[in-house]
């Protein structure tokens, strides 16, 4: 069974939907040599997002060669920011083009912290106090309003968080494309586009 992602002209298994992972390709017109190198200088020096806060500006490289580069999220304000919790890179000289992989299971871990604690609430607050006041209806009409509210926790608690992650999918990618997008135009002097980047369905963790 195949579900429509959020991408348009791409259809991937529902599973895949809702899994915290995407991959792509960013191919500009003529991929400058160096940019690794120069994306890595600038996640040692200025960071990814010069204008932010330290504490959600703080990446780790995890590996750095010519054609490959790999980093890391290394706090949770960091990891929460934007989402790109684990990132590969890899470079294709011949094609002149860099593929990437991201994980953001730390993005994706607060998303249902926070929906857990949504749920919490409700049931504090909203439904133990209705049940201890005697408020519901008698019979099958407060049968239906349990109902009603178990639903509405399973949404806030299971199903919200899982939402969040299918739609964080693309402005992520946005993200990453513009950060490759701004390293080429450095190195190059050619303002880009933004129409570099094509989407590739996520593979198996």
């Amino acid at each position: 069974m195949l579900f429509p992602t959020l991408w348009k002209g791409q259809r991937m298994g529902i599973a895949e939907v809702f899994k915290p992972v995407f991959e792509g390709t960013y191919k500009p017109t003529q991929l400058h040599p160096q940019i690794l190198e120069a994306f890595a200088s600038r996640i040692s020096g200025p960071g990814l997002f010069p204008g932010a806060s330290s504490q959600r500006n703080r990446y780790e490289l995890t590996e750095a060669a010519p054609t490959r580069l790999s980093f890391q999220s290394a706090n949770l304000g960091t990891g929460i920011n934007v989402g790109l919790n684990e990132v590969e890179l890899t470079m294709d000289p011949e094609r002149e083009e860099i593929s990437f992989r991201v994980r953001y299971w730390t993005w994706t871990r607060y998303c249902l912290f926070l929906s857990g604690a949504i749920s919490l609430f409700l049931a504090a607050f909203v439904c133990v106090p209705l049940q201890a006041s005697d408020a519901l209806p008698e019979g099958a009409a407060g049968g239906w309003v349990l109902f009603g509210i178990v639903l509405m926790l399973l949404f806030w608690g299971m199903l919200w968080p899982w939402m969040l992650v299918a739609l964080h999918k693309k402005p992520a990618k946005r993200c990453l494309l513009r950060l490759l997008d701004e390293v080429q135009a450095g190195l190059t002097g050619v303002p880009v586009d933004g129409s570099n980047g094509q989407d590739h369905n996520a593979s198996p963790m």
